[in-house]
């Protein structure tokens, strides 16, 4: 898919309208960080939806401002800066100069420097739109702004008088899907209905949940599909009972039942759709019932 800042850029602005009127305020959005799967190897990284609708940032740490105070709003970035060592083992990075050529930030700073000016961004904001309680390190860094602030009200400082959930805002305008957004659900629905049909040709008797599984999310990718939009589940037998089951190693049986629930995600969308089929092609008078 390719990106166009404008997209973006326009969002932003739906969300600026919002907050000035409500009187103004910051937007804090963090970026989603990567996290350790076992000695120096990461699970695969997925961005935070919030801030990648708002920003179409694709990299690790660091943290958007939204800042619309005094008739002024300001775009601001806090991104990993250019590290060449670290770029040939992990791939290229934007950098500062990236978030603000390509991505259209006002202004943009190092992920070093975040603790340093994030009070500075908060100071005087009427309002902070902020998730609370949904990554620890952030609601300490948070915490801590706020009290640096209330601690130099005597020299002028003024901590922001209400944290308010910012899905407040972008959720109710992620509800509503351009006509560019519709064709990239389409293709993530079209790809998660072929997978399930190969789960079905793929799921005969002897064949194994995690087998049923790698033929589900070959499909997704096959299409162009980034991979699963959630954790896939393929149940067998009394498997299938088992509300968030995943694939293990079960034996699919003749006379048993096999469900999957899988969504394949292109463009950061994803499907969402739950199949029961026969094993042995042809359902018992009892599941025929069921189902």
């Amino acid at each position: 898919m390719d990106f166009d800042p404008s997209r973006h850029a326009a969002r932003r602005a739906r969300v600026f309208e919002a907050m000035e009127a409500r009187g103004g305020g910051v937007m804090l959005l963090p970026a989603a960080d990567e996290r350790i799967r076992n000695n120096d190897a990461e699970y695969l990284f997925r961005q935070d939806s919030d801030f990648y609708y708002l920003t179409g940032f694709d990299e690790p740490q660091g943290c958007a401002l939204l800042a619309a105070r005094k008739g002024e709003r300001k775009f601001v970035l806090f991104v990993r800066p250019r590290d060449k060592e670290k770029e040939i083992w992990n791939g290229r990075r934007l950098g500062v100069e990236g978030a603000t050529a390509v991505l259209g930030a006002d202004e943009a700073f190092t992920t070093a420097e975040q603790d340093a000016l994030l009070p500075g961004w908060l100071d005087g904001a009427r309002t902070l739109w902020f998730k609370l309680g949904f990554e620890a390190g952030w609601d300490l860094r948070v915490i801590r702004c706020l009290g640096e602030l209330r601690a130099q009200a005597r020299a002028g400082k003024r901590a922001p008088e209400a944290v308010v959930e910012p899905g407040r805002i972008v959720h109710e305008l992620r509800l509503v899907k351009e006509p560019w957004e519709l064709e990239l659900i389409r293709k993530a629905v079209d790809l998660t209905a072929e997978a399930h049909l190969a789960a079905m040709r793929d799921g005969w008797a002897g064949r194994r949940e995690y087998q049923v599984q790698s033929e589900i999310e070959y499909a997704f990718r096959r299409r162009g599909g980034s991979g699963p939009g959630y954790g896939t589940i393929v149940a067998a037998g009394a498997n299938s009972t088992i509300l968030h089951y995943r694939a293990g190693d079960a034996l699919l049986q003749d006379g048993d039942v096999c469900l999957v629930d899988a969504g394949g995600e292109f463009g950061l969308y994803t499907a969402d759709v739950t199949r029961t089929f026969p094993v042995s092609g042809t359902f018992t008078k009892a599941q025929a019932e069921l189902y």
